[in-house]
């Protein structure tokens, strides 16, 4: 992690140094995210969940080409259905409900940008590498399930726990963006992206990887 983080600087310093201009700028936006699940050789996604992304970035700009580096807080996550079988008092009844994983990250992304000149502006279409660590986070359950036409309700929410062990998940995730949108001459830009995560978050013998379509709005401070 330290010495990813070291190679994003690097790159970053390296930019600055040859480039015409280096501005700073806000953004936050919308994630919609799910969870790429793999086991046993079969791979399936549960529903979206919705969530968000805010920070701050930088853009170091040489000529048609920028370098932009930032610092977000951004949520992930997915919805998964579930079910299964409750052994009780001798007898045993089905269960289906849903389970949903909310992940809290601070994450770190360096894209690198071609800029098209418009009448308005500029459309930007790029992409790059990110890396994030997780803060918190939470596992939501809620099932039915039905026994001799009896129909039970249970909900629990426990914290997220991160480490090594069986049940706990990765505390770091890194992955590509690929990137696009465009930019005002006024400072205000608009952007839409997608994340794919190359990290494994389980540790269960599973794959689990975070995947997020993002949508932004931000300032650039001229």
């Amino acid at each position: 992690m330290k010495k990813a983080l070291l190679t994003l600087c690097i790159i970053t310093f390296s930019f600055s140094v040859l480039s015409q201009s280096v501005k700073f700028g806000i953004e936050s936006g919308l994630n919609l995210s799910n969870l790429v699940e793999t086991e046993s050789g079969q791979s399936s996604s549960g529903s979206t969940l919705t969530g968000y992304q805010m920070g701050v970035f930088a853009d170091v700009g040489l000529g048609d080409w920028s370098l932009k580096p930032g610092l977000l807080y951004s949520t992930k996550g997915g919805r998964n259905d579930v079910a299964g079988t409750i052994a009780n008092n001798g007898s045993s009844y089905a269960y289906t409900g849903t389970e949903q994983l909310n992940f809290n990250y601070v994450e770190v992304p360096v894209n690198l940008l071609y800029h098209f000149h418009v009448v308005i502006g500029k459309i930007f279409l790029g992409g790059g590498p990110y890396v994030a660590i997780g803060t918190s986070g939470t596992d939501a359950l809620s099932t039915t399930a039905i026994n001799n036409s009896v129909t039970a309700f249970n909900s629990t929410s426990t914290p997220v726990t991160f480490g090594s062990a069986v049940g706990d998940f990765k505390k770091i995730d890194y992955g590509i963006n690929l990137t696009g949108g465009l930019s005002l001459k006024s400072g205000l830009l608009f952007g839409v992206g997608y994340s794919t995560g190359l990290a494994n978050l389980a540790n269960d013998g599973s794959t689990l990887r975070n995947n997020v379509i993002r949508f932004s709005v931000g300032f650039t401070f001229l």
